[in-house]
């Protein structure tokens, strides 16, 4: 399997991170800002998400293991493949227009 990517659930992210983690807001969300996407897994089905990223934007949880692990479990998994049909799929949060060509 190539490389992949996870949709996360942002409700269980912490306020604080929301709040304080400039490039948490940078990132790439869902249409209704419910799901987050990051790097996945790589061939070897190790993550390949900074551990760094997750170690900030869980700082203010008692249970970062636990808050992370959650995150990991809950999230939905894509390929490339998949998640470009996902785009292309006007009932998708993820649906992004073509854009079109003007010439």
């Amino acid at each position: 399997m190539a490389h992949t990517f996870l949709s996360l659930d942002t409700s269980l992210i912490p306020n604080e991170t929301k709040a304080n983690i400039p490039s948490y807001s940078q990132g790439y969300f869902s249409n209704d800002g419910n799901r987050l996407l990051i790097d996945g897994y790589n061939e070897n089905r190790e993550l390949v998400h900074p551990q760094e990223t997750f170690d900030a934007w869980l700082q203010w949880s008692l249970d970062v293991k636990d808050i992370q692990k959650e995150l990991i479990d809950s999230a939905i998994e894509y390929t490339k493949e998949e998640f470009d049909i996902e785009k292309l799929d006007v009932s998708s949060i993820w649906y992004t227009p073509p854009v079109e060509d003007h010439l």
